[in-house]
């Protein structure tokens, strides 16, 4: 990796304070909203446990677990740390809505991805380097690389990463076969009755044609139980008055509409093995 001479420079995803001041993410990944996002995953005492944080980035999760008393952290990344956001190619347009993704998957776009130099990995090696971090970074596509040769570990963390994936049950498998513990399972959320997901035909999601699907509450836990693991815990699930909403419909058995696109939350889960 190449040193950073200005922090500057470096286009940040999270907020991370380090011991030069707060490094300025994008408006989502405030220090306020981690602060609570970090709270909201309830994450058990980790003193003395291994933590593997897939999907890193910029690692502000990955550094709070070792301020958290982890004794050793992983963290994977791959698409995030090989793409540099300041290219021009990396820029996503919006797709026609009858196009679906088979106008293009973004991950196949050449011209964006620098697996070598790892331009987007900048800003986690900075933050390493300011914090003293012990965390090992780990370059690998967590669908594709060999599972067997990263390990398993205590606790994992799968952030943001579950409504990316084509095959969303086989990454939750493959996620149960490294977890000894407990998986810390945050994603986007559809707020409806059944156990269903929401195919998502193009960009329609945040105008990002790498979102795929949209699990409700039931089809996370069922999804996460058939993988594997032997219990699941919600700790974020739709707020209160989308829960009315879902009883409702539920007792007036109504053929209604799928939710508008607006009806998502945040969900976080423990699926423990």
């Amino acid at each position: 990796m190449s040193p950073v001479e200005d922090v500057t420079e470096i286009p940040w995803y999270h907020s991370i304070d380090l011991p030069g001041g707060t490094t300025k993410g994008v408006p989502s990944k405030s220090p306020e909203i981690l602060a609570r996002d970090l709270r909201n995953l309830d994450l058990p005492d980790l003193t003395g446990k291994s933590v593997l944080d897939i999907g890193a980035w910029d690692g502000y999760f990955s550094f709070a677990c070792e301020r958290l008393g982890a004794a050793r952290v992983v963290s994977l990344d791959y698409h995030s740390w090989g793409m540099d956001r300041r290219n021009p190619m990396a820029k996503w347009t919006t797709p026609d809505a009858n196009d679906l993704h088979a106008y293009e998957d973004y991950w196949e776009r050449p011209g964006i991805f620098d697996f070598t130099g790892l331009p987007g990995r900048k800003g986690y090696d900075y933050a390493h380097g300011e914090l003293g971090s012990s965390a090992e970074p780990v370059v690998g596509d967590f669908m594709t690389m060999d599972l067997a040769a990263l390990g398993s570990f205590d606790v994992v963390l799968f952030l943001g990463v579950l409504y990316h994936l084509k095959h969303p049950l086989l990454g939750l498998e493959r996620l149960r076969s490294i977890t000894d513990e407990v998986a810390i399972i945050e994603t986007e959320g559809i707020i409806d009755t059944g156990s269903y997901a929401k195919f998502i035909a193009g960009a329609e999601l945040n105008e990002d044609p790498t979102n795929w699907w949209v699990p409700t509450e039931e089809a996370l836990v069922a999804m996460c139980r058939t993988a594997g693991f032997k219990r699941v815990d919600i700790k974020v699930g739709p707020p209160p008055a989308a829960k009315r909403w879902k009883r409702i419909r539920k007792k007036l058995r109504q053929p209604f509409a799928s939710p508008p696109s607006s009806a998502h939350y945040r969900g976080v889960v423990h699926a423990c093995s």
